[in-house]
Parts: structure tokens; sequence; C-alpha cells
């Protein structure tokens, strides 16, 4: 493995010293992934392959010649898992301590490896998992041990600089699950801190952070948050939205970043105050600050609020330790917003087109709060449902075309998301919202609610969306009577 590409046995892999850097995410293949790595080793070894390839590893030398794995942890740490049953090793120092109650081998490699290298320690449970799977599969077989040493190989990449690395993995998983472009947006932000030089223990606890946020689920995961709530309004801000983004966007391309310069610009400082006065005669300007922040003396202030962090949805991503923080601050405003009551009108819709409205609503409502708090959210709220109402039965489908561009009339484009943009008060807002309602057709509301009040039990999407929302609400649109 002395060049920079090339092949390698599985011998000469563990060889090397190589290891898990600590931005990797958790070792997390599943028991179907185990086991058909298992029949594929079976198979070459029974069909007596010369030279059995699974797959390419990426590595990023360091300078003391150490390996780290940029890509092919999850394949590697099988194959050590699969090699320790063939041949009985255990991993008596490893912190995992798979397997204490069999023979230590110190010549095996493979288990210097899994003792040695820095795997995470939320990897342990399914290590523990994966190898008595391969346990209940395998047993000691010298001559399947062997076969695997010395004629299975891998390719490799091999850079002295984690940028190309980097590069060269972002290329290799382009047509991957979106999960591969949220892991590698982590990573790219973790380089960006190491760059920085900072320790390797303050990166750890980010990535360790990143991974508790991580655990949450459907639409209040991080993933789900990165990608429409803070990604939608993004993109509609810079004019950039299209409709394939409705149903996926890219949350690596939207938040890498070129710097990790951390100065603060004038558009990008702390939220400190609430208010501010003018003195024209004194020509003194004096500040409200706001309840969560406590100034002491000299350049310090605390805070149990992340909500009060500089950050904006709409601004340049700043590389790094900022990013971490920036994403802190949008997971604690979820936390916030997710119960509210407006908020959750629509999680029980279903039905494509509904599910596309609901992506556009969230992150209005998401947007909104991130600029004006909670000033008048529910007054904005209001107005947003019935905006969609007269979205939803305007159309008897629902599709990512329409959703961007709603228009006004036929001549004009809504763009909501604009419009929380470019207004500096709430007020303005929602008054833009109610003028568009004022002028729009109720007609369409009215032959619905015609078609639909004797037959409740019927099953629409249509109808769904609208039952989400209370029935005053669309009595404001067409009025008492009707």
């Amino acid at each position: 493995m002395d060049k920079n590409i090339g092949s390698a046995t599985i011998k000469k892999l563990f060889e090397k010293k190589i290891d898990i850097p600590h931005y990797q995410r958790p070792y997390s293949w599943e028991k179907e992934q185990v086991e058909d790595l298992i029949e594929d080793l079976i198979e070459a070894f029974h069909n007596k392959k010369d030279k059995y390839l699974i797959g390419n590893i990426i590595f990023h030398e360091k300078e003391n010649h150490k390996l780290n794995i940029v890509d092919g942890q999850q394949r590697t740490i099988t194959l050590a898992l699969i090699l320790s049953v063939l041949n009985e090793c255990s991993f008596t120092e490893c912190k995992l301590n798979l397997n204490s109650d069999q023979k230590q081998s110190e010549n095996n490699t493979y288990c210097t490896f899994l003792n040695e290298a820095e795997i995470s320690q939320l990897s342990a449970k399914r290590l523990k998992e994966n190898h008595q799977i391969i346990k209940n599969r395998l047993k000691q077989n010298n001559e399947l041990y062997n076969f695997i040493l010395e004629n299975v190989i891998v390719t490799y990449i091999k850079t002295t600089s984690q940028d190309e690395s980097f590069i060269l993995f972002d290329s290799q998983n382009t047509r991957g699950k979106p999960l591969a472009r949220k892991d590698l947006l982590k990573v790219h932000h973790l380089h960006h801190m190491e760059k920085e030089k900072l320790q390797i223990d303050i990166r750890e606890k980010y990535a360790k952070k990143w991974e508790e946020i991580e655990k949450q689920k459907g639409e209040d995961s991080l993933e789900y948050m990165l990608e429409f709530l803070i990604g939608l309004p993004r993109l509609a801000i810079r004019g950039e939205l299209q409709k394939e983004h409705i149903k996926q966007i890219d949350v690596f391309k939207e938040l890498k970043t070129k710097s990790s310069k951390t100065q603060l610009n004038k558009y990008n400082q702390p939220a400190l105050f609430k208010n501010f006065y003018f003195d024209f005669e004194k020509r003194e300007v004096s500040y409200e600050f706001v309840d969560e922040i406590t100034i002491t003396f000299g350049n310090k202030f605390f805070t149990d609020n992340l909500l009060s962090m500089p950050f904006e949805i709409s601004l340049s991503v700043i590389g790094g330790e900022r990013f971490f923080w920036f994403v802190l601050k949008y997971s604690e405003l979820l936390d916030k917003i997710k119960d509210k009551n407006f908020y959750k009108k629509l999680d029980s819709v279903d039905g494509t087109g509904n599910l596309y409205l609901k992506k556009i609503y969230k992150s209005a409502l998401f947007f909104y709060s991130d600029k004006f708090g909670d000033y008048k959210f529910d007054e904005f709220a209001m107005s947003l449902s019935k905006l969609f109402i007269i979205l939803r039965v305007s159309y008897d489908s629902i599709n990512p075309a329409t959703v961007i561009n709603f228009m006004w009339d036929k001549e004009n484009k809504f763009d909501i998301f604009k419009s929380i943009y470019l207004n500096s008060a709430s007020e303005d807002i929602i008054d833009q919202i109610e003028q568009y309602l004022m002028y729009a057709d109720k007609n369409k509301i009215e032959s619905f609610n015609e078609k639909n009040k004797n037959d409740i039990r019927s099953y629409d999407t249509k109808k769904q969306f609208i039952d989400c929302f209370n029935k005053q609400i669309t009595k404001s649109l067409i009025g008492e009577k009707k």
C-alpha cells in the first residue's frame, strides 16, 4: 500500500496503522448488510476465487503515517469482526470487551485494529449485536479465515490532503441516501474545526452532540430541520427554489462553507437588544436588553437561551465550530415551536400533495419564529392557515410546481418566505397575506363546503387537509352565514 492508488489484500490492510477518525458517524451496519457480506465471502470461497474484490476505501494519510478511514469504515469493522470469529480471537483489551472468554491473539492485526482504533462508544451496542450475528452464522474455520486474508482484496485511494479525501468521498456518495449528505456535512465542518486548531476533545464533544440530536425522528429530526425548515427558506429568498426541492434538498451543498473565519460582521451580531430608543437632541441611543441575557463586567455575557446566538437562517454559513452552534440554536428553536398548536395543525395529513404543503407551512412558521420570535406568532399563523386553505381548495391535486408558484392572481406570484425576509415588521407580513385573502376567490370554499357538509365519512385528502384547521378559520374567510 505504498502507492496512492492501488489494491491490497485484507492481510495487508490490517497490517497498516489504520484508524477511525473522531468525525466518523457511528458503526451502523444492520443485520442484512452483515449477512450479505458473509454470504458474498462464503460464495467466493466455495468458488475458489483467486482474487475477490469487496469494495473501495478512501484514506487520509496523516503526518505520522497513520491512515484515517474517510470512506469504508463500516465494511472494515465488519471484516475485523468476521475474522475474529473465524479465528476465535477476543478483544480483552478492547473497551467493548466483545468476547472476553476466548483467547487473545497478539499476532492478529485486525484484533489490534479493534482494540486500538478510536471507535465511538455510540457504536458499542451495534458492534456487539453484529458480533453475535456473525457468531451465530460462522464457527472457527481456518480455511475461510486464510482465504479472506490472502484472496479478498480492496481497492484504495490514499491522499495526504484531508480536503482531497473529502472531495473524493463526496464524488463517490452523490448518488447515496440523503443521510450520507448529512454525515458529509458534519465531517466537512469538523474538518474546519481541525483547521482552526481546536483540540480533539472539543471536536469530539461537538460530534457527540450532533449524534444526540440525530436521535430525533420524523419531522422533529435533524435531517428534516436542515433540509426543509432551514433549506427551503434559504433557497426561496435567493430565488433558487425549484420544484424538486419540495421533495429533497442536498443539505451538504446548501450548508457547506468555504471559510471558517470567525470575524463577526455588522449583519451578524448577538441579539442582545429587544428595543432601542433615540434622543435626537442629545444624540443618544439607549437599549433595552433581552430578558435571557445577563451582562457581566468586561466582554462576557451569560445566557440560558441558545436562541440569542447570533445566527439567522438566511445568512451565510460560517464553517467549523460556529456551524455547530448554528445547528444547536435551531435545534432549540424546533424544540420550542414543535408543540405550538398551529405548528402541529397538519401533523395528521397524508397524501403526497398535502405533505408538500405541510413542508412549506411548517418552514414558514419556523422562519417567522426565527425572525420575530413569539411576537404576533398566533396572528401570523392564523393568516397563514387561511392562505393555505385557499391554496388547497383551489386545486384538486397538489404538485411541487403548484406549491412554489402560488399566485396572488394570474400575474403575481406570492412568496411567503420573501415576505418574511423583506418586511421589517410582522404586521406588514400579516397585512400582505390578508390583502390577498380579501380579493381571493371564496366561491371554491363555499362549493367545497356544500359538497362535503352531508358527507362527513368521505375520505378525501383535500377534505382531510381543510379539517385540520378550526372551522372558525374557514368561516372567517367566507362569512359566518355561509
